[in-house]
């Protein structure tokens, strides 16, 4: 590289200088790439996947990668050491982005705020999308803030922090010019995330006056469940309209078992917008899918109440979350537009609110991705499970929910389904 590219970010910069490390040694070229790090000497290559990199540092004129199998150290690379680290934190950034899924293009970026949660400090970079702040520090500590927990926000004396209904907090520092800019940006996108919510309730349910859509935003949005008694208690009308649409459900038939052997008045509902895609014949195969998943969908043979049902459901994706009776275990019920309805069990050591709260966290993280919960360890570990690795890693709320994650019951039958369920509640 010329000097002209010191600090231009691109992701194949390609620069010389020495590496060491348990498996390479010596003088090589240092290729960035957009899935990782290459280390290319005469007669030894290595390559380094972002997935491997637990935290990128420079101290004293030298690099260092933190991986899963020992730190790798790079030096001597001279004038361009200032572009080499720039270019390196932002591509490892642009992959954790990537793992993150947030919504839309960015809609601020800044380079280099201070942040602190739950006793981790640091630099990052901070962008701000429709959906989301991401906290990029080239480390473990990055986020995905989600502006739908957000219950407030503070900014004096240069300090900004986001408080979330969930009990984090995260506080931002050091913004210079940027904090008012910020502080604007992150209002408008609160702003517009409860104009999109108060209009899919009303899409949800036409009973809704714009006024009631607005005020019943407070209680329900897209993406969290909440307890019906609540929901019925606020808004009546769109509690009717939920429960009618579970009853025109693949959950209907279910359900008369779920309230002999769940304690049906704590349930929690919740729902998601899922347009049908243009043209479902042209979209690519779900390769996430276990073998389990797909032999239910070869055996299962659409009846004329399911497909009664999927005409009422076709675009909303549902789910029910109830206590066992003795509040030890809940129960998870997902249906969701051309899928076999499926149920989960978790464990929620006597707190069904707070397990409520660790499941919305999670779920949104994953945008309702269920593999995360019984993709087993060594499964993360295969490199076509490295993004979800990497997502595990940096969303707390996840870990939790796979520690207390007990099992999912198949839905063949009616019968076999409530005698594994009975087991798993036990």
């Amino acid at each position: 590289m010329n000097g002209e590219n010191i600090g231009v970010r691109d992701a194949a910069a390609v620069y010389r200088g020495k590496a060491e490390s348990a498996l390479f040694s010596g003088d090589c070229e240092i290729t960035i790439e957009a899935e990782g790090i290459l280390l290319d000497s005469l007669l030894q290559t290595t390559f380094v996947p972002y997935y491997s990199i637990t935290a990128i540092s420079r101290e004293s004129h030298v690099i260092q990668l933190d991986t899963r199998v020992s730190p790798v150290k790079i030096s001597r690379i001279g004038l361009e050491e200032e572009a080499f680290f720039l270019n390196l934190c932002a591509a490892f950034n642009r992959k954790v982005k990537a793992v993150f899924q947030p919504k839309g293009p960015p809609l601020m970026e800044l380079e280099n705020p201070a942040y602190n949660y739950d006793e981790r400090e640091g630099r990052a970079e901070l962008h701000v999308f429709r959906d989301c702040i991401l906290l990029l520090p080239p480390n473990l500590d990055a986020r995905r803030i989600p502006f739908l927990f957000v219950s407030a926000i503070t900014a004096e004396n240069h300090l900004m922090t986001l408080s979330l209904k969930t009990g984090e907090q995260y506080s931002i520092s050091r913004l210079g010019y940027d904090f008012d800019p910020l502080i604007s940006q992150i209002s408008e996108a609160l702003r517009n995330l409860r104009a999109r919510n108060a209009d899919l309730l009303e899409k949800l349910d036409p009973a809704l006056s714009r006024s009631q859509a607005v005020q019943a935003v407070q209680v329900i949005a897209e993406g969290i469940a909440v307890p019906l008694s609540d929901l019925q208690a606020h808004v009546p009308t769109t509690a009717t309209v939920i429960k009618e649409m579970l009853a025109a459900s693949p959950l209907a038939e279910y359900f008369q078992s779920l309230k002999e052997i769940t304690d049906v008045s704590r349930m929690a509902v919740g729902f998601k917008w899922v347009p049908a895609p243009a043209d479902a014949d042209e979209q690519p195969e779900d390769e996430t899918k276990s073998e389990d998943d797909v032999k239910m969908a070869e055996e299962a043979e659409p009846s004329v109440e399911t497909e009664a049902a999927s005409e009422k459901t076709s675009d909303w994706a549902l789910w029910t979350v109830s206590p066992s009776e003795d509040g030890q275990k809940a129960v998870v019920e997902f249906s969701f537009p051309h899928e076999k309805a499926a149920t989960y069990v978790f464990g929620t050591m006597g707190n069904f609110e707070g397990f409520l709260i660790t499941l919305n966290r999670a779920f949104e993280a994953t945008d309702f991705r269920r593999e995360m919960l019984y993709l087993t360890n060594p499964e993360l570990h295969l490199e076509k499970n490295a993004n979800a690795r990497m997502l595990l890693e940096r969303t707390p709320s996840l870990q939790v929910l796979r520690e207390v994650f007990v099992g999912r019951v198949i839905h063949y039958s009616i019968d076999s389904w409530r005698k594994n369920l009975q087991g798993m509640l036990k």
